[in-house]
């Protein structure tokens, strides 16, 4: 109970990098607090780039979430000199492996070995690993995008920052997939919208 209380702590819904750098919010927490969440998601320390992590949170997801893009900030901070920092965001399967997607695929006829036996037919299958960096795709893109027949694989949205130093995970619904919960969020839409254009009839 002392450990799911623990967690509970950590959860702060809505939390974005966005909103952790306008709020300055830049602190380091109790080791405590990071041993607890890397024990609940050990696959984490493989999103934070070996970068030291001074702040964890989780989230569900929520609708502005889908039109949110990776930050990407540049400073001056010598003579001639920049800094960059980017937000790395990765799509995440149920056992904290990053999602992949096949982004070259072709057919050819060869024979089964090198010099000899019957021709056969070979694929050529290329896989790249999904992620966001630095402003390039929202992440709604993305899903509908190059992760098209692979989203429903997802069910960790991960974000790591090192401007904030910060590492936040998403959660997909528990018995739900990305493309159930981005349906029911339209179709929220809809009904609310449905209900304030009868309000608005019934008023005249």
């Amino acid at each position: 109970m002392i450990w799911y209380e623990s967690i509970r702590k950590l959860i702060v819904n809505n939390v974005t990098q966005k909103a952790l750098l306008r709020a300055g919010i830049q602190t380091e927490m109790p080791q405590t607090k990071l041993d607890v969440f890397f024990k609940q998601f050990p696959w984490a320390i493989n999103f934070t780039d070996n970068y030291e992590v001074h702040q964890v949170y989780v989230s569900g997801l929520f609708p502005e979430l889908l039109d949110y893009r990776a930050l990407h900030i540049s400073e001056v901070v010598g003579y001639e000199t920049d800094e960059y920092w980017n937000e790395i965001i990765y799509f995440v399967d149920e056992v904290g492996v990053q999602v992949d997607y096949v982004y070259f695929e072709e057919k050819y006829m060869q024979r089964k070995y090198l010099f000899f036996g019957p021709i056969v037919e070979k694929t050529d299958v290329r896989k790249d690993e999904s992620k966001i960096v630095g402003n390039n795709w929202s992440i709604k893109e993305v899903l509908k995008g190059t992760l098209k027949e692979q989203k429903d694989r997802v069910r960790y949205i991960v974000s790591h920052f090192t401007k904030t130093n910060a590492l936040i995970i998403y959660k997909v619904p528990h018995g739900t997939t990305v493309s159930e919960w981005i349906k029911g969020q339209v179709d929220g839409h809809r009904r609310e919208l449905k209900k304030d254009l009868v309000t608005i009839d019934t008023t005249r």
